[in-house]
């Protein structure tokens, strides 16, 4: 399989072109998948990798979901917070009974 690369500027770090086509085309913002690429960047570069994998990018989709996650929590009242907690007690307790 073919897959082209792209040097990512004032880094040497090679970065997977499909990547961002392909967040592109799935958020349909190129701001995202710029994110996308630059936190993979950083994971490969944490990992001293002269290139991004496709594991560093599903890495980073996972972290920058996650930081969404908390980032919209964080701002959540404090009784929609105490919801929240109770919603999630109470899934994992009842997964821990099955």
């Amino acid at each position: 399989m073919l897959v082209e690369y792209t040097r990512i500027e004032g880094k040497n770090i090679l970065v997977f072109e499909k990547a961002l086509i392909d967040s592109v085309f799935k958020n349909g913002d190129a701001r995202k998948a710029i994110e996308l690429l630059e936190k993979s960047g950083e994971i490969a570069e944490a990992k001293e990798k002269s290139k991004v994998e496709e594991e560093d990018v599903r890495e980073a989709n996972e972290k920058i979901e996650i930081d969404r996650v908390a980032s919209v929590v964080r701002t959540l009242p404090t009784q929609a917070k105490l919801t929240l907690y109770s919603c999630i007690f109470i899934i994992a307790e009842s997964s821990k009974k099955h």
